[in-house]
């Protein structure tokens, strides 16, 4: 079991740095809140998305360029 709760906190992990370019420590999210939304089932990036929103967190990712936008 423990496995597979070290590998959703990685996706979680992965996630924050993808999307936000923190961790989970840079988040300051505690073990226990991990555990309780691991045992839900809910998705790592469901997670994700709703911590973003919570804390009005800005996406890395939104805030670069499109291609589409060279001028």
């Amino acid at each position: 079991m423990y496995e597979r709760y070290k590998d959703w906190r990685d996706a979680v992990d992965a996630r924050l740095h993808h999307i936000y370019c923190i961790t989970i420590e840079d988040a300051g999210i505690d073990e226990d809140r991990l555990v309780s939304q691991w045992r839900t089932n809910e998705a790592p990036s469901d997670f994700v998305d709703w911590f973003g929103n919570k804390l009005d967190l800005h996406s890395k990712v939104s805030d670069l360029p499109s291609h589409t936008d060279r001028s």
